[in-house]
């Protein structure tokens, strides 16, 4: 009971200072993040996966330095593929641990399970929390 009365006021806060620092997250993440082997990407998956308790989750992981969609500004994607499936991208800039955290906090946050959100509330709400669990492991 008590997570939920403070989740609210601490989005809230999240996203006024990701207001004043927009730009700066994405650098702090990329900057705090250590790189990662294509070898490395199953068992980094499993410690994070650990970290977020989403051990009910069945989650694909691959690096493809060729696909298009994670080699512009977007480094990696996450999509849910059916009930408790999700698929994660790593492109070729996108091969770190930051890239792997900020796409599995999507998934534990439960951001693909809701469909109708706004783009307002997608960039300063959802992204910010998933930049800032990314770069310092803050949840929200």
């Amino acid at each position: 009971m008590r997570t939920r009365s403070i989740k609210k006021p601490l989005s809230i806060l999240a996203t006024l200072f990701t207001l004043s620092m927009y730009p700066a997250i994405p650098a702090i993440r990329l900057m705090s993040s250590r790189p990662l082997s294509p070898e490395r990407l199953e068992q980094e998956l499993y410690e994070e996966r650990q970290k977020l308790s989403l051990e009910g989750k069945i989650i694909h992981i691959r690096y493809d330095p060729n696909d298009e969609m994670a080699n512009g500004s977007i480094l990696a994607y996450a999509q849910k593929i059916d009930e408790n499936k999700y698929n994660i991208v790593l492109g070729k800039n996108g091969l770190n641990v930051g890239s792997l955290r900020h796409e599995l906090y999507h998934i534990a946050d439960g951001h693909f399970e809701t469909k109708n959100y706004s783009l307002m509330k997608y960039y300063f709400i959802l992204e910010p929390q998933a930049n800032y669990y990314a770069a310092f492991g803050w949840k929200f």
